[in-house]
């Protein structure tokens, strides 16, 4: 269980770097002398800054619950209630980071 948690907190590890990456860069630059987009005004511009928002939001939502996982406790009573609780909660942010990602990626 431990093997398997540490391969997903790398799969979202390296899903956070990504995430950040875009959310922090403008596509298609700067306007000259302002500080605006040049695709401030496209729908796709738009969408873009929206999926990757929601990207980063969610893969350090699911990093976080890697790690707490990690460094939880193990008791009967975990394994039966938390564990289980807390494990869909990363997978589930993790699959929702994914998509934001593939639909930041698309348009």
């Amino acid at each position: 269980m431990a093997k398997r948690n540490l391969q997903l907190l790398l799969v979202s590890g390296s899903i956070d770097q990504v995430a950040f990456a875009t959310s922090a860069t403008v596509p298609g630059g700067m306007k000259e002398g302002s500080s605006r987009p040049n695709l401030e005004r496209h729908p796709s511009f738009i969408v873009f800054a929206i999926s990757s928002l929601i990207a980063l939001a969610f893969s350090v939502t699911s990093t976080v619950s890697f790690l707490s996982i990690l460094t939880s406790r193990y008791h009967q009573k975990d394994f039966r209630r938390d564990l289980p609780r807390k494990l869909l909660w990363a997978l589930t942010s993790l699959f929702i980071s994914l998509a934001a990602m593939l639909n930041m990626m698309v348009c």
